[in-house]
């Protein structure tokens, strides 16, 4: 897999190392990185035509949440269960491109998705495409790194000289505040 938010180079920077420092135990730690940031966010880091198979709960499911946004453009949304391809206007993609809300009528009245498991087949053009992911993920991906470089051999903790640093809880990092904005705007309040 290619880097595509951050260099190899980027990475050694960030962490402190000289070129050519275990550069595939870098490399791997971005591209890991990088694909736990996008399966969080629900976004992908190339673009093209992306195929998901995505559940609906019923009660409250106004919404279905892309796998591998930001969406452009949305090709075609099958009901498996009652084998029929959806008109476009009975659906709307949101302003970010990371999900569908289900209308009714010819006023575009919001309605809730059938419920059912993988029961719709979203076909879409999407994704990031280079440069155009925000900013706020490559320093996401970099703070990423440097934390599991400085955790290799399952260290959790150090301390030096009265301070004291802690690693195990993610949730509670600068990372995770990085990206809350990306993952509330692919899970909450809609945006048309």
């Amino acid at each position: 897999m290619t880097l595509a938010l951050v260099t190899l180079a980027d990475a050694q920077a960030y962490i402190g190392l000289s070129a050519a420092a275990s550069d595939d135990r870098i490399n791997r730690i971005a591209e890991s990185a990088e694909d736990w940031i996008a399966d969080k966010c629900g976004v992908s880091w190339t673009n093209g035509t992306k195929t998901d198979y995505l559940s609906s709960v019923g009660s409250g499911g106004g919404l279905l949440r892309l796998q591998n946004g930001p969406a452009s453009a949305v090709t075609s949304v099958d009901d498996r269960d009652l084998s029929l391809t959806l008109d476009s206007d009975e659906y709307r993609l949101s302003a970010d491109g990371l999900r569908l809300q289900r209308l009714t009528g010819t006023g575009g009245t919001y309605t809730t998705w059938e419920p059912g498991m993988e029961r719709y087949t979203v076909v879409y053009t999407g994704g990031y495409d280079g440069d155009d992911a925000p900013e706020s993920f490559s320093e996401a991906v970099l703070q990423l790194v440097r934390r599991w470089w400085d955790t290799v051999g399952g260290k959790r903790s150090e301390s030096s000289e009265g301070l004291s640093v802690n690693w195990a809880s993610l949730a509670d990092s600068s990372i995770m505040e990085i990206i809350a904005p990306h993952i509330q705007a692919s899970s909450g309040a809609i945006l048309l």
